[in-house]
């Protein structure tokens, strides 16, 4: 995998899961959406995070208002 800027981020998706490419380090973070009632979050270091469909659309919303 090819070093990509720190400031440039891409996501890929295969099937119902996103892959977060930062580039650093060959290892990314995923979004897993497979189930229906839940997302759960990957991280590069074997960390999970599982959030019910409500949480993270909760999630989404506040994202949504900060980064405008």
């Amino acid at each position: 995998m090819a070093k990509q800027d720190k400031t440039e981020a891409t996501a890929t998706t295969q099937q119902d899961i996103v892959t977060l490419s930062c580039g650093v380090q060959g290892c990314c973070p995923t979004v897993d959406f497979t189930e229906k009632e839940s997302v759960t979050i990957r991280d590069d270091f074997g960390g999970c995070v599982k959030l019910t469909a409500a949480q993270w659309q909760a999630l989404a919303a506040l994202a949504t208002t900060r980064s405008t």
